[in-house]
This record gives structure tokens, C-alpha cells and sequence, in this order.
């Protein structure tokens, strides 16, 4: 009880899980229960729970869990390492719930297996989370950072993002995008490509003054769902089958740029592959891999 009730004195300063609603439900040995009451705004643009919630509410859990375990030493803290989900079914205009449990626990890894369930008890996504239990300090001593391999994000040049063959789409879906995700547009998206820019607010940081892990994931989804979708024939359904992703290090105080291209193609299911820089720093904060489907709205 103790452990709960710190747990959730940390989560109500978390602005991400705060701006969409997340609550701890229960903390037992090992497990956790988070709920998120049905919340409008946490909707995508085809009316169905956005990919990207349902990832933060799953991230959220693996991550305080973690946290849990941190709680009884000042000599310990995590950090997510790989996130990978799988996406069963849509949500819809209802409220969820998310479990995550232990699945094993070494001196330094938490294998996490996480869930989340509608009312009617329905499976609606599956996520294993890597997280590393580490001393901060003996980290530190030991980090060797190889940004300098990752390649640099360079943005299409406006004058040519301006006159792409799909801009009209783009200023479609800014327009629309505006007021569900703050700061967050569409700069270039054609055949294959796209590339978004993430404007920095407040709301986006999670209780530890870093940008959440859930909207990194939920602007991982758009940037690689535009990708995919700009292949698409025409309009219709859009669907995240799968995200794969690995957090280099943690985004503070700037924007965030990401560059998706969709390297395979079949029959609507398209292989993503989603970079996501600091746009100051140029430094990689995460990468991975996510497949799309986009169809046209099958004819009755």
C-alpha cells in the first residue's frame, strides 16, 4: 500500500499520463493495473482509439512497475529499453484497462508482458517491454555514446514539400491533426516518405521532466502511418498492425523530427522503417520498425 500511494504521488506530476487520463488502479507483487476512462480526444481521425494511447497506456505500465521496484532504493532508477506491440483489435468509445506483469526478473532487466482489455474483456493489444534496472552512476562511468554513426535528419526542402504531389492531403490531415495533437504536422509525405516535426509543450513530459515515452510512441505511429499511407490508391481504412521500437536516450526541451519510409509493399501492408531525432541536438532518440495497412472501404 505504501508503494501505491508514492507511485501514484509521482504519476500525478506525469503531464502525458495526466493529458490522457491514465489512473493506477493496483499495485501487487510483481503486477500492476492501470485504467483509462473514455476520453474524446484520445480518439485518431477514423474514430478509433488512437494507436499511440494505447501503446502510452501499455508503456505507462511497464514503466511504473519498473518504477515499483526502484522505490525502496535511492540507488536505482530504469529506463525502457525496447517496446514492441501488437495490435489485436480496435479500440472504441470505451473506457480501458492495462496490466503488466513481470514475465522475469534478472539483477538488471525487467522482461515485462503487458495488456490492454475493453469492458467486454476483449484483448485489444499485447506488449513485451525490456526495461533496465541500473545505479545511475555506474552508468554513466560506462556510456559510450555512438550517435556519431546514426545518420542526420534532413528535412525536404520547403520549396519542394510545398509543391509535392500530395500536399493537398498534407494540409488535410494538419488541419485535422491540429487540434488532437499539439505541435505536431506533417512537412513532406510522398511515395513512401514522410517526415513530421513535433513542436515542445508542456503537456507532452512525463513525472521525470522527459518527454513520455507514450508520445514518442504516439508520434512514432503518425510519422510512420503517413509513410505507409501515402502509398495508398485511395482513401479508406488505415490500421497499425505492429511497432517495434528501441529508446536511445531521453528528449528534453526540444522538438522532435521524424522520417519514415516504407520499404515493402503488398496488397496494402506496408514494413516502415521510423527514425525520430532532437531537432537541435541531431541526436537519434529512438528507431524501429512498424507495419501499416491502408485499403479502400470495401464496397456492400
Amino acid at each position: 500500500m505504501q508503494f501505491l500511494e508514492e507511485l501514484n504521488a509521482l504519476y500525478q506530476n506525469d503531464h502525458w499520463g495526466n493529458r490522457l487520463g491514465i489512473e493506477i488502479h493496483e499495485l501487487v507483487e510483481g503486477a500492476i493495473r492501470l485504467q483509462l476512462p473514455f476520453r474524446q480526444e484520445n480518439m485518431n481521425l477514423g474514430g478509433r482509439m488512437h494507436g499511440g494511447v494505447l501503446a502510452s497506456l501499455l508503456v505507462d505500465s511497464a514503466k511504473l512497475l519498473a518504477q515499483s521496484f526502484c522505490l525502496s532504493s535511492d540507488d536505482l532508477d530504469w529506463r525502457i529499453l525496447d517496446f514492441q506491440i501488437n495490435y489485436l483489435s480496435a479500440g472504441g468509445p470505451e473506457p480501458l484497462e492495462a496490466t503488466a506483469k513481470i514475465t522475469r526478473k534478472t539483477k538488471e532487466f525487467l522482461f515485462c508482458r503487458c495488456q490492454v482489455i475493453n469492458p467486454a474483456n476483449k484483448v485489444l493489444a499485447v506488449a513485451d517491454v525490456l526495461v533496465r534496472i541500473y545505479s545511475p552512476l555506474a552508468a554513466a562511468k560506462a556510456s559510450i555514446h555512438q550517435q556519431d554513426l546514426a545518420e542526420r535528419p534532413l528535412l525536404t526542402a520547403q520549396d519542394i514539400a510545398d509543391n509535392g504531389s500530395n500536399k493537398h492531403i498534407v494540409d488535410v490531415f494538419n488541419q485535422m491533426m491540429s487540434k488532437l495533437y499539439p505541435g505536431s504536422s506533417v512537412h513532406y509525405m510522398e511515395d513512401g516518405h514522410a517526415e513530421m516535426i513535433q513542436k515542445d509543450f508542456a503537456e507532452q513530459y512525463d513525472y521525470r521532466g522527459h518527454i513520455a515515452a507514450g508520445q514518442l510512441l504516439l508520434f512514432f505511429d503518425n510519422v510512420s502511418g503517413c509513410s505507409g499511407g501515402s502509398l495508398a490508391e485511395e482513401m479508406g481504412m488505415a490500421v497499425t498492425l505492429t511497432i517495434q521500437s528501441t529508446f536511445c536516450e531521453p528528449a528534453v526541451g526540444e522538438n522532435l523530427i521524424g522520417v519514415s519510409k516504407a520499404f515493402y509493399r503488398e496488397e496494402g501492408i506496408t514494413h516502415n522503417d521510423v527514425k525520430i531525432y532532437g531537432e537541435n541536438s541531431r541526436r537519434l532518440k529512438m528507431f524501429g520498425t512498424m507495419t501499416h495497412l491502408a485499403r479502400p472501404f470495401q464496397k456492400r
